[in-house]
């Protein structure tokens, strides 16, 4: 999944006071950000096997362009069950949901400035 987020101006204001720093702690930062998405998305997912839930990832951050990116997501041997069960409405779960990685992000998504300036504060 991929979610970007442009036009943080305290998230930039604290990245340009960091200078050089901002490059340790910013990838920390967004890491540890994705990682609480993806818990909160296990909860949700659909369980028959526990192949699905247990295929949740989330990857070091690496840089794109002028800044960086995280990608988390479900896959594996699960790749094509995941999609089906992430995106199908209309299926029966008895424990799980559909949408379970695009409703935590879009739940973290309003927060995600103040939580990233949080964590930075916290590293610094």
């Amino acid at each position: 999944m991929t979610v970007r987020f442009e036009g943080i101006a305290n998230l930039e204001r604290i990245y340009a006071e960091l200078g050089v720093k901002a490059q340790a702690v910013i990838p920390a930062a967004l890491f540890q950000e994705a990682e609480v998405v993806m818990k909160a998305s296990k909860s949700l997912v659909p369980v028959d096997t526990g192949v699905l839930r247990g295929s949740g990832h989330v990857s070091l951050p690496g840089r794109t362009g002028g800044g960086w990116s995280v990608k988390f997501g479900y896959g594996g041997a699960a790749q094509k069950y995941a999609v089906i069960q992430h995106e199908a409405d209309d299926y029966h779960h008895n424990v799980g949901q559909a949408h379970y990685l695009s409703e935590p992000v879009e739940a973290a998504a309003p927060a995600l400035e103040a939580a990233l300036i949080a964590r930075l504060k916290g590293i610094m």
